[in-house]
């Protein structure tokens, strides 16, 4: 755990996803002193890592399928761990995370509420499980201070399916950027996310006026 000013939760439903795509962004938050708490379902992947980096893990069931009741309780879990930390950023990665963190986060009202979408499993499904999977993805849009897509197509995809608005959405990827580009204040204003500019290294700039910053 570290002593930062800044502290930022990432949430995903299963460990896998954590450990396989965002471990770079951590490990260089971590390295910056920034207070890190990664929020997962329990799985194996979690005893691979070296908590000596700085991070703290904190595990919260949470199905990947659709069951109210525990979709209730993990949501409940999540309000209480939110509350209780204070943390200034939630950022989600997977559908059943993000749309638990959404609501979670915005109950507790954490300042900055961000999601990443890496694919819409709702385009290959039929009947009401669809419905419902797409009005989740237009409620995390909706709850959330800004949202990123991990392509430039699937950001055109959810603006021209209306899940979310054109200054509410962005790009990112989960490791280095290559080109580097200045920072961009008004782009990156009132929490939204826009198109992510290259760093030389993992890009996690979240901002809002007048809320903790942290710029890499």
């Amino acid at each position: 755990m570290q002593n930062s000013d800044i502290k930022i939760c990432r949430v995903s439903t299963v460990p896998f996803s954590m450990v396989s795509q965002l471990m770079p962004q951590i490990e260089y938050l971590c390295d910056k002193k920034i207070d890190v708490t990664m929020v997962s379902s329990y799985g194996k992947e979690i005893a691979t890592l070296d908590f000596n980096k700085g991070f703290a893990y904190h595990t919260i069931e949470i199905p990947r399928n659709l069951h109210p009741v525990k979709d209730i309780i993990a949501l409940v879990k999540l309000i209480l761990f939110f509350r209780k930390k204070r943390f200034h950023i939630v950022h989600s990665i997977t559908p059943k995370a993000g749309l638990l963190c959404a609501v979670a986060s915005f109950i507790t009202k954490i300042p900055i509420r961000l999601h990443t979408w890496t694919g819409q499993p709702w385009v290959t499904i039929k009947g009401p499980m669809k419905t419902f999977a797409v009005l989740a993805d237009k409620l995390i849009a909706l709850l959330n201070t800004g949202c990123y897509a991990d392509s430039k197509s699937q950001s055109r995809f959810l603006i021209e399916k209306k899940i979310v608005k054109p200054e509410k959405r962005g790009t990112s990827s989960p490791g280095p950027s290559k080109t580097p580009k200045p920072y961009n204040r008004e782009k990156r204003k009132n929490g939204h996310c826009n198109e992510q500019e290259g760093t030389g290294k993992p890009n996690i700039i979240l901002v809002r006026d007048n809320e903790p910053r942290y710029e890499n």
